[in-house]
Order: C-alpha cells, then structure tokens, then sequence
C-alpha cells in the first residue's frame, strides 16, 4: 500500500481502474490521497469468494464515503475477460 501512497503523491491520478475489488482497501488506499478521481471496479461480487467475505459494491461505497471521497465511482459486474474488452471497446 505505501506504493499507491507514493504514487499519488509523485502524480496526479485522474483516473483508476480495479479489476478484483472485493472490499475495496485498495480504492480506499488510493482514495485517501486522491479523492476526486474517477474510479472504476470490476468484480464478480461473489460471495464467500475462496472463503473470504466479499461484500458487495455498497459496502465499497460506504467505505469510499469514509475518505471523502468525491470522483465518478462505476462497478461493472462480471467476468473482467469480458466486462474489460467491452468497457476499452475493444474488439
């Protein structure tokens, strides 16, 4: 974590893309030094995916909220080999 907290410091991050949010402590990480930029998650949201809990956008939202987060916040649901061509336009 202290990579994302040097990275934001050395570079102005507009934009963020995460394919496997879970809980979203990566977003939070990057969020506390860069609140407005546009965040973008992708995730199957299964839960008790490999035996950990994986609460959901919501709670990701909810957890963005205590950083004050303030930048554009889109989930995409589904299998990121499909979700990531479709949302790059690639084809």
């Amino acid at each position: 974590m202290k990579e994302e907290i040097l990275l934001c410091k050395n570079i102005k991050i507009g934009n963020y893309l995460e394919i496997g949010v879970r809980r979203g402590r990566s977003m939070c990480v990057l969020a506390s030094q860069a609140n407005e930029a546009n965040f973008y998650g992708f995730d199957l949201w299964i839960k008790n995916y490999t035996g950990s809990e994986n609460p959901g956008p919501d709670f990701v939202r909810s957890e963005l909220n205590k950083f004050n987060f303030k930048g554009n916040l889109n989930f995409i649901d589904g299998d990121s080999k499909k979700t990531i061509p479709n949302f790059l336009d690639f084809e």
